[in-house]
């Protein structure tokens, strides 16, 4: 309901202001690397490894005056993140429990960035990018290896809804990007990002806050 509320408040903005020149809409697309700061290091002793994503979006961008604009988008993230092969300690050993095991998650957002434009120099070509955005979680899958004794490797794959234990987060993201005018009203860009979660996400009484930097390109008309 939340996220159906966030999407329609941006698409009745986006129709509002399509009338006028100052407003422009756009499509992204961005590869990221991501990875992870432990912020309960008593529950997880294992170091998380993070690893790569992809980001698509769309968006509306309204500008102020020549050199300042506010973009307002939406998208879909997943950020994955993974235990790698580790030896297993029971309270209680028994014949038949696997040896070693490893997970991976990919936990999976609806993103709603929100950041100001500060264009550089008089050609509007280079500016820079600062502001803050949130992800709504809406999944998580979950892919878990286990090695058994006699040889035997099992491997069990689900995906579920978002719990309690990953709430919604606010993030802030910082960069710089290149709009290259192919024409007057149609601008490609790339911006490279950094983005870092204000909070943390908890799964399995697991803290950790997740970074990202990627490389953000798309079309702005």
């Amino acid at each position: 309901m939340k996220q159906g509320l966030l999407l329609l408040f941006f698409f009745v903005a986006t129709t509002a202001f399509a009338q006028t020149k100052k407003f422009s809409v756009g499509v992204s697309g961005a590869p990221f690397w991501s990875r992870y700061l432990k912020t309960n290091t008593s529950v997880i002793r294992n170091k998380p490894q993070g690893g790569f994503g992809f980001q698509p979006g769309l968006f509306g961008e309204y500008a102020f005056s020549s050199r300042l604009s506010l973009r307002v988008g939406v998208g879909y993230l997943g950020v994955p993140y993974n235990i790698p092969r580790m030896k297993l300690v029971f309270a209680q050993p028994e014949p038949n429990q696997p040896e070693f095991g490893a997970i991976e998650i990919d936990d999976q957002f609806l993103s709603i960035p929100m950041l100001l434009k500060f264009y550089l120099g008089e050609t509007q070509k280079w500016y820079s990018i600062v502001g803050t955005g949130i992800w709504i979680p809406v999944g998580v899958k979950q892919k878990s290896t286990l090695w058994y004794p006699d040889g035997s490797v099992t491997t069990n794959s689900t995906r579920s809804n978002p719990t309690t234990g990953r709430p919604t987060l606010l993030n802030s993201s910082v960069g710089f990007g290149y709009e290259f005018h192919l024409t007057p009203k149609i601008h490609f860009f790339l911006e490279p990002t950094a983005t870092l979660t204000l909070g943390s996400f908890s799964g399995w009484d697991v803290a950790l806050r997740p970074y990202t930097a990627g490389l953000n390109t798309g079309v702005r008309f």
